[in-house]
C-alpha cells in the first residue's frame, strides 16, 4: 500500500513538474511593452526612466482581480510580470500604473478598476481590454495628472509691479481615477494652494481652479496693493505655463485744464497841467 501511494505521488509530481516546463518553453509568461506618453520635461516620465510597473490582471471582461503583480524592465526593454498565461481560456484584462502601491494602489470595486492617486509625483495610468496571449502586450501609459510648470505675472497698463504673490484655491490633491474611462472621483482637495513665480514642477488633478494675484501697483509717485481674481484650466496630460496679465488700471492721474484769459485792451487818458 505504501509503494503505490509513494507510486502516485511520485507521478503526480513529475506531472506537475512538466506541466510548468511546458509553460515556460511554450513562451506563455506575461510579459508587456510599455509605450509611454512623451514629455518635454526631464522629471517627467519616459519610457527611458520607468524602471518598472504594476499591473492588475482581471477576468469577468475586466470586473473580477485575479492578481496584481509589479513588472521590471528586462534587457530587451520589456516589463516582466513572473507570472504565466492559464492553459485553460487564457484571457485576461489588464490595468497597470508606474505608482507605488503603497501609496497608489490599484483596487477594484464594484466591478470597476480604479487608481487611488495621491498628488505627489507623476502618474501614468494604461489599460488593455483584452490582452493577446503568448505575445508582448503594449500597455499605452498616459500621464493623468495636470503639471503646473512657469508661472509668469506683467502689467499692460505700464505699472511696475512688486511684492508679487500667485495663490490658487480648491485643487484637488487626492482622488480615485478610473482607469478605464478616465473619470475621476475627488477626495480631497487644498484650499490654499501657493504657486512660485517662475519655474513649477507641480502635479494636481486637472480641473478649473480660481487663481488670485496680489501685486504691488508702482508708477511715478503713486504705489497701491491689489488682488485679483480669475480662473485657470489645467488639462490632463498638460504642462501649463501661465502667463497672468494684470489689466487694472488703478493710478487716477491729477490733471487740471487752464484757461489763460485773453488781455483786453483798455484807453487811459491822463491829463496834466
Amino acid at each position: 500500500m505504501k509503494r503505490k501511494i509513494y507510486l502516485l505521488m511520485t507521478l503526480l509530481l513529475a506531472a506537475a513538474c512538466n506541466k510548468e516546463y511546458v509553460e515556460e518553453e511554450a513562451g506563455r509568461e506575461i510579459v508587456f511593452g510599455v509605450k509611454g506618453a512623451e514629455n518635454t520635461k526631464v522629471t517627467a516620465i519616459t519610457n527611458a526612466n520607468l524602471p518598472k510597473i504594476h499591473v492588475m490582471a482581471a477576468t469577468d471582461g475586466g470586473t473580477t482581480t485575479e492578481w496584481v503583480r509589479e513588472a521590471r524592465k528586462n534587457a530587451e526593454g520589456n516589463y516582466s510580470t513572473g507570472m504565466y498565461w492559464p492553459l485553460t481560456d487564457p484571457h485576461y484584462t489588464f490595468y497597470a500604473t508606474n505608482g507605488e502601491l503603497e501609496i497608489n494602489n490599484i483596487v477594484m470595486e464594484d466591478g470597476v478598476a480604479k487608481l487611488n492617486v495621491r498628488c505627489v509625483s507623476d502618474m501614468l495610468a494604461g489599460y488593455i481590454p483584452s490582452g493577446t496571449f503568448n505575445q508582448t502586450n503594449t500597455i499605452v501609459m498616459k500621464h493623468i495628472l495636470t503639471r503646473i510648470g512657469d508661472i509668469t505675472v506683467a502689467s499692460d497698463k505700464g505699472y511696475t509691479l512688486t511684492d508679487i504673490s500667485v495663490t490658487m484655491s480648491d485643487v484637488w490633491v487626492e482622488g480615485q481615477y478610473k482607469i478605464k474611462t478616465g473619470d475621476w472621483i475627488y477626495t480631497r482637495a487644498a484650499g490654499y494652494f501657493p504657486v512660485h513665480i517662475g519655474a513649477n514642477d507641480i502635479y494636481v488633478i486637472p480641473g478649473t481652479y480660481p487663481i488670485s494675484v496680489r501685486a504691488t501697483f508702482g508708477k511715478g509717485d503713486y504705489s497701491s496693493t491689489f488682488t485679483l481674481n480669475s480662473e485657470v484650466e489645467l488639462q490632463e496630460g498638460k504642462i501649463t505655463n501661465i502667463n497672468i496679465t494684470l489689466s487694472n488700471d488703478p493710478a487716477v492721474p491729477i490733471d487740471f485744464s487752464v484757461n489763460v484769459l485773453d488781455w483786453d485792451a483798455t484807453d487811459v487818458t491822463v491829463t496834466m497841467s
